[in-house]
């Protein structure tokens, strides 16, 4: 069987990861609506590894100040 050399398969995994990220994003709860922002308006926007890890470390300065 050939591989498939038409981009389809990138293109369903590049949308998949874009609405993984959303999801993730607009589950967080209000507190993290800065950072939310800051992700949304990376270009190009991270993977979801990256931008959970974004989060990681804003909650991780905020227990600091807290």
């Amino acid at each position: 069987m050939r591989e498939c050399t038409c981009g389809t398969t990138e293109k369903f995994l590049e949308i998949d990861s874009r609405s993984k990220l959303m999801q993730f994003l607009m589950r967080l709860n209000d507190d993290f609506e800065a950072v939310r922002n800051q992700v949304l308006s990376m270009d190009p926007l991270p993977n979801i590894n990256k931008a959970y890890y974004i989060v990681q470390q804003v909650e991780k300065q905020k227990q600091t100040w807290a």
